[in-house]
């Protein structure tokens, strides 16, 4: 702002950027997200059943990437049961939680669903009763888009904690206390 503006003038300012920098960060992050090579999981728990969930979000595109070397066609259909199916071997395989004794948790595949230009996959282990440090790999499509990062949100922890999985940095860790 300009020193010397009006009062008037210096709250429509303020009050403006008030309005427009919420909608901004809401909407900011979904479309960049959309740009880049980007995996997104989410950890909860589920109280009520005593697991831990997980779901898992990956673009159309970077599936397609992943697929088209293996198939004499360009397009690929995501859309069907048998590219869902593959997208949760390729999960089953890249991600793994770890305990804090170094015990790869046993994730349950549970279903997975198309939505938009992502499909979701879904997966839940049974809650672990250990405190302390447990680790996060994934190698998640990473073999054939470089580029791409794995953001993984665990809602376990108190604030929530975001790790960023790339090619370079396959592991990432929270701790629960």
């Amino acid at each position: 702002m300009k020193p010397g503006l009006p009062v008037s003038l210096l709250r429509r300012h303020c009050l403006r950027a008030a309005l427009v920098l919420p909608a901004w960060m809401a909407f900011a992050p979904q479309a960049l997200a959309a740009r880049g090579h980007t995996a997104l999981t989410r950890v909860t728990a589920n109280r009520e059943k005593g697991t831990w969930q997980f779901e898992h979000q990956v673009r159309v595109g970077d599936i397609r990437t992943v697929m088209s070397p293996e198939t004499s066609s360009n397009v690929i259909d995501t859309t069907t049961m048998a590219s869902r199916a593959r997208l949760v071997l390729e999960i089953e395989r890249r991600f793994q939680v770890f305990t804090p004794s170094g015990v790869p948790l046993p994730l349950c595949s549970e279903h997975s669903a198309s939505e938009s230009d992502e499909i979701i996959v879904y997966q839940s282990t049974p809650a672990p009763t250990g405190l302390g440090r447990y680790v996060v790999s994934s190698h998640l499509l990473q073999l054939a888009i470089n580029a791409q990062a794995h953001t993984v949100s665990v809602e376990l922890t108190r604030p929530p904690q975001l790790l960023r999985l790339t090619a370079s940095t396959p592991l990432g860790s929270f701790v629960l206390r």
